[in-house]
């Protein structure tokens, strides 16, 4: 889905790498060279090693990724891609806040007015999530490019809210977006970042926390919604260019009503 999202408009040249996992650890001797791309879009959360034990790159693969972020190079993580490698010190730092225990770092959120909430590390809960339903996503920042000339408050389709996201570096964060988590649906009563990036090097990581879509999930409205969509697309022209030429659609969804694609056709995998 996410491919055929970045496969309209006409913008990209693009190619998928499965990226491995403890049933795989082969594919690490093929993956690609970080530096040809102007940015990785990532969909990859792999699961724990048969042992328990969460499961990691090699060292030489941690190095080439931090070596491109670092050297300039531009990343966008959707979704539970912020999940995994707890331990990996280059990769915390860059992403920010990631799904973790509450002694793995501290918490950035907000209060009903948009104050910034800073719950230090050891304090509050560790990451999780109320039960799926509509949020009304916030701009934080509507003149960056990515979000410029979209309407600063929208209704997103049905989707996942991750809330008390860890991290070692929230306060280096620029967030660009925010959603209420409300306490009646199993929510933290704070306002969550959703969207946001990070410096690391001379490089940037957004991190796009909506879009889960389970093995066997019949509802893809949250993939379907025009909001996301545009999200997508748009971050993806600004990581790898520095500018946004797709105009507003005018099915853009408002602050009490969600528009919708129909089904997505997955893309075929150059």
């Amino acid at each position: 889905m996410i491919r055929t999202i970045l496969s309209e408009p006409d913008l990209y040249e693009f190619e998928t790498w499965q990226g491995p996992g403890p049933d795989s650890p082969a594919d690490q001797d093929n993956a690609p060279d970080f530096e040809q791309y102007a940015v990785v879009v990532w969909d990859y959360n792999p699961p724990a090693s048969s042992n328990g034990e969460a499961y990691q790159w090699s060292r030489e693969l941690r190095d080439a990724w931090v070596g491109y972020i670092r050297a300039g190079g531009r990343a966008l993580l959707i979704h539970a891609s912020n999940n995994p490698f707890p331990g990996w010190t280059e990769f915390e730092d860059m992403v920010g806040l990631l799904w973790r225990s509450a002694e793995a770092g501290a918490a950035l959120q907000f209060d009903e007015n948009g104050d910034i909430i800073m719950t230090p590390q050891g304090q509050g809960q560790g990451s999780g999530h109320g039960r799926r339903r509509q949020f009304v996503v916030h701009h934080h920042d509507p003149g960056h490019p990515v979000l410029a000339g979209l309407p600063e408050a929208w209704l997103h389709a049905s989707d996942e809210l991750y809330h008390w996201q860890r991290g070692p570096r929230p306060e280096t964060m620029l967030v660009l977006a925010s959603t209420w988590d409300d306490p009646e649906l199993g929510g933290s009563g704070r306002r969550e970042p959703v969207f946001w990036q990070i410096p690391y090097g001379e490089g940037i990581v957004m991190t796009w926390l909506p879009g889960h879509l389970w093995r066997g999930q019949a509802d893809t409205s949250a993939y379907r919604c025009v909001g996301l969509q545009t999200i997508l697309r748009r971050a993806v022209e600004w990581l790898a260019t520095g500018g946004v030429s797709q105009p507003v659609p005018e099915d853009f969804p408002t602050p009490d009503r969600v528009t919708l694609t129909g089904p997505l056709v997955p893309a075929q995998n150059p």
